[in-house]
């Protein structure tokens, strides 16, 4: 019986896999892309000149306090590009930072370290207001309410206090619900995020 072997990447490396030939259906990759030239230019045309919409700044301009909800450590998104994408296009709608609060949408991961913040918010650290969300600490969540199958629905007290609300995230397979954990509120402490009906 012949294996075929198969290279998956693993963090920054591949990892091999063998598969017995029979067995094999096929071998799905996702469509190259190329990598973008500048990417720090890159969110910033994205957030002035958007595809379809308003620009950021313009959507800001009736807001006073705002917040931006970012990844945790526990994921590869370039935090510190998209707020210094952020941030000036908040201050020219005419929100000024020190009304910005960063939540760290941890869930139920640690808090992110002094030292990952600094390097998640770049020259904004210690500008903004920043929080690691503690889905343990009811004085910074408010309940909303009780699901059909009566789980308790709490949010970040902070995100709730903004008047404009900035979600980011990246995109990416995920394990427990075929779709990136970017899509769920990370506020939300649901146990029944394996079962999609129970969320009717």
């Amino acid at each position: 019986m012949a294996n075929m072997r198969i290279e998956l990447p693993y963090g920054h490396d591949t990892i091999a896999i063998y598969v017995p030939r029979e067995k094999l259906v096929g071998t799905f990759v996702p469509r190259a892309m190329p990598a973008v030239s500048d990417p720090g230019r890159a969110p910033r045309d994205a957030l002035t000149n958007p595809a379809g919409g308003r620009s950021l700044r313009a959507m800001a301009a009736h807001a006073r306090q705002a917040a931006i909800v970012i990844e945790d450590a526990t994921r590869p998104v370039p935090n510190s590009l998209v707020i210094e994408a952020v941030m000036p296009e908040l201050e020219a709608g005419g929100i000024s930072p020190q009304n910005v609060t960063v939540i760290v949408a941890t869930g139920l991961h640690r808090p992110m370290s002094d030292k990952e913040l600094a390097g998640a918010l770049g020259r904004w650290f210690e500008v903004v207001n920043c929080e690691n969300h503690d889905a343990h600490d009811p004085q910074r969540l408010t309940h909303l309410g009780t699901t059909s199958l009566g789980t308790d629905l709490s949010l970040n007290r902070s995100l709730l206090e903004a008047d404009f609300k900035i979600t980011t995230g990246d995109i990416e397979q995920y394990s427990f619900i075929p779709r990136s954990p970017s899509e769920k509120p990370p506020e939300v402490n649901n146990p029944c995020q394996t079962y999609p009906s129970g969320l009717d």
